[in-house]
């Protein structure tokens, strides 16, 4: 029964403990299935992603005058209300592996990745699973969700250098690493990103009461999860995504005050691409599954406050989306 592999091991998903199960729990799912099971992590990504761009629109906010070159480190964290999340969704009533066998859905809905933690029981959702070769059944549990947490973090190192005629960069860096946030893993990951900033005050010949400046960017993010294979462990890219973001924003100080009011609009996509193969059992011939999603939230506007103390900057703002909310907040030193 090669294409039982979705189910077979869908009897027992007692250790499925969060995030870094992943690709485990996707090798239960056909395709349609798990494309309805993963969309809303896709969103909070990619929501995340473009958290926590900016926190003022000052080019020059430097902290050392006659330094030549302005520096901020610091550490963002983006996160998603879940409650703007699916937590449930219908799944295709059938499917049709590689191979031929039919997986048959039995229920309203289904868990998604941050529906509940515990296993429905089958009155509630099941699989059917039919053999191609002899059309014997067997009925199956589906899989849980993931993560049950009332928000979706994402944590993003950021390091700004500038400013050249204007002009300043933005890089975001995670070396290949396991992350853990919200009581759960998000498995083994990484991420690279890079935006550049520039200051229109310098274009307009009168003088403006904020600061304004255009920014864009391109980020890309990777999740690996391990996995055992032939009684070894080893580690497979499930999840690809990049995307890119243009804003247009503004700040301005408050006299006698360490605190900036800032905010702006922006444009958004984000992209995430799910891969991963397995070997059903009675077969050399592995199955793979490939699913492309595009986050759901394109614009967003944004307010937030910046408290600034000598090179220590504290900032937090709420971003509402067009599909989802995001809450962020910094923590950085500025040169």
């Amino acid at each position: 029964m090669a294409a039982l592999v979705p189910a077979a091991q869908a009897q027992d998903y007692s250790d499925l403990s969060d995030l870094s199960d992943l690709r485990r729990t996707l090798e239960f799912m056909g395709e349609g299935y798990a494309s309805g099971y993963v969309q809303p992590l896709t969103d909070a990504f990619g929501a995340d992603m473009h958290g926590g761009l900016f926190r003022t629109a000052d080019t020059d906010d430097g902290f050392l005058p006659l330094f030549p070159i302005n520096i901020y480190v610091g550490i963002n964290v983006s996160g998603v209300p879940t409650g703007s999340l699916d937590k449930t969704f219908v799944p295709p009533s059938q499917e049709t592996l590689s191979d031929g066998t039919e997986i048959t859905f039995d229920g309203d809905r289904a868990p998604t990745v941050f529906g509940d933690t515990d296993t429905p029981s089958r009155d509630e959702a099941s699989f059917t699973v039919t053999d191609p070769d002899d059309g014997s059944e067997e009925t199956y549990n589906v899989p849980p969700g993931l993560l049950d947490t009332p928000i979706a973090p994402l944590v993003m190192p950021q390091l700004g250098i500038g400013t050249v005629f204007g002009t300043d960069a933005q890089i975001r860096y995670f070396p290949k690493s396991n992350l853990s946030a919200g009581g759960g893993s998000y498995g083994e990951v990484s991420l690279f990103g890079l935006a550049l900033r520039h200051d229109l005050n310098q274009w307009i010949p009168v003088p403006l009461p904020l600061k304004l400046a255009v920014q864009g960017s391109y980020t890309q993010f990777a999740l690996e999860n391990d996995f055992e294979v032939d009684n070894r462990v080893e580690s497979q890219e499930v999840v690809s995504a990049s995307g890119w973001a243009v804003n247009l924003h503004a700040s301005r100080g408050i006299p006698l005050l360490p605190l900036t009011v800032y905010g702006g609009l922006q444009y958004e996509r984000f992209e995430m691409d799910y891969s991963y193969t397995f070997n059903p059992p009675g077969t050399d011939e592995p199955v793979g599954i490939d699913i492309s999603q595009t986050a759901a939230n394109k614009t967003r506007a944004l307010a937030g406050l910046s408290f600034t103390v000598a090179i220590f900057r504290l900032n937090a703002d709420y971003a509402i989306g067009s599909a989802n909310n995001v809450l962020t907040t910094a923590v950085g030193l500025r040169l």
